[in-house]
């Protein structure tokens, strides 16, 4: 047999090898328990950032391809970056930023910002999928895919908010709620929603222009045309190999 043919990988076998591999990198086991359906994973680490697994403690060094479940927590360090991606999702925190994943599953994506900066590139969300970045002051729920960011400063007690592309709807105490489209941001102070400031999303600064560059990048993937964009390091083959037709097998990608 070719030497190419043993080592040609058809999507159908990337899609179980991803997740395979990414519990391995870290050597997770789920015992007596099926895996999740959905795992996170750290695809780009710039600087330092700390992890716990169970959002408590034991705290460690977070690194690329770290596979993460609900619970986990991540704080970055000051001029660090830090990129998940789940599903088709791809979450981005700023340095001095703490936030966990409070539920992943196939139906919801649910973070919990503390401190700091998230942004929430969401390609896709379907009929009856939920996701939400909550903070302490408000919830902000993505009806649509789109471009969100959430800024969180504990000192002052503000909470701002910028749809780029998209819409969402923030909530807060008492059941109160605004719907924000795009491209608008909002400045809110404490839990009652209290608007210190509205109007258009400002240019982008350095953080978003990274957050940009990282979307344009995972646009262009060409592993995204021959694997499910859900499959876990889908766009880590792009530069480790080529897709190549087979007759027998279809498509397949060669290291």
């Amino acid at each position: 047999m070719p030497l190419a043919r043993l080592i040609a990988i058809s999507s159908r076998a990337l899609r179980w090898l991803g997740a395979a591999c990414l519990a391995g990198a870290a050597g997770l086991t789920w015992a007596q328990a099926d895996p999740p359906d959905r795992v996170a994973y750290i695809s780009l680490q710039e600087g330092s950032a700390m992890l716990a697994l169970d959002g408590r403690g034991s705290w460690t060094p977070a690194d690329v391809n770290m596979p993460l479940t609900s619970g986990a927590r991540l704080s970055t360090d000051p001029g660090s970056r830090t990129e998940l991606q789940t599903g088709s999702a791809a979450l981005r925190l700023d340095g001095r930023s703490d936030a966990t994943l409070t539920l992943l599953d196939n139906q919801t994506t649910q973070l919990a910002l503390t401190e700091g900066t998230l942004s929430a590139s969401v390609r896709s969300l379907a009929a009856g999928e939920r996701f939400e970045i909550d903070t302490p002051n408000l919830a902000l729920v993505a009806t649509t895919s789109g471009e969100y960011r959430v800024d969180v400063d504990p000192r002052t007690g503000s909470t701002r908010v910028t749809v780029r592309q998209g819409l969402a709807d923030v909530w807060g105490d008492g059941g109160q709620n605004r719907r924000l489209a795009s491209p608008q941001q909002w400045v809110f102070d404490g839990r009652s929603l209290g608007v210190v400031s509205q109007g258009a999303a400002p240019a982008r600064d350095g953080f978003d222009r990274w957050v940009a560059s990282r979307d344009t990048l995972l646009d262009q993937s060409r592993s995204a045309r021959y694997v499910s964009r859900e499959m876990p390091g889908y766009a880590q083959l792009d530069p480790y190999g080529e897709w190549q037709q087979d007759p027998t097998y279809g498509a397949v990608w060669l290291p």
